[in-house]
């Protein structure tokens, strides 16, 4: 009895097929290859390659430097202070900008405030997240390194 496993001669890298036995129909295999190391493999069915540059997971599309990819309105600095300066304690600039987990922990911690307000505790965590908010508008205006660009990697826009 041959092993199946080895290669056949005339198609190299295929497994030979075993032999039919009697009293069992089996249906003919199929068999693919694989390609060989260094060689592009085609696509097969009607499908097209995937592109080379195509952006990875978690990823903006490229697109030049300075440059909002295209469809992609940039963020406008004079609307993210505003919103920092009138409303940066319920976490509104970080919302706008797209830093989605700081602006939640801002909105939390105002609720938490809110809630206890009235053991005294509240009124710091509620102080402190105006100051944060405050800090995080000078740093807006003054175009500090955290705040050149939006959350997806785009410059705000004067």
């Amino acid at each position: 009895m041959s092993n199946p496993y080895s290669p056949d001669p005339q198609q190299p890298g295929f497994p030979q097929q075993q032999p039919q036995q009697f009293g069992q129909p089996q249906a003919p295999q199929q068999q693919f290859g694989q390609p060989q190391f260094g060689q592009p493999q085609q696509p097969q069915f009607g499908q097209q390659p995937f592109p080379q540059n195509a952006p990875q997971f978690n990823q903006v599309a490229n697109y030049q430097p300075g440059y909002a990819p295209v469809g992609y309105a940039p963020k406008s600095k004079i609307a993210a202070a505003l919103l920092a300066f009138f409303l940066g304690g319920f976490g509104a600039h970080n919302f706008y900008l797209g830093y989605k987990t700081k602006a939640f922990w801002q909105l939390g911690l105002f609720i938490f405030g809110c809630i206890t307000w009235l053991f005294f505790i509240g009124i710091a965590i509620i102080l402190g997240l105006w100051i944060w908010a405050f800090i995080e508008f000078i740093m807006i205006l003054a175009g500090s390194e955290g705040f050149k660009r939006d959350a997806n990697g785009v410059p705000l826009t004067s």
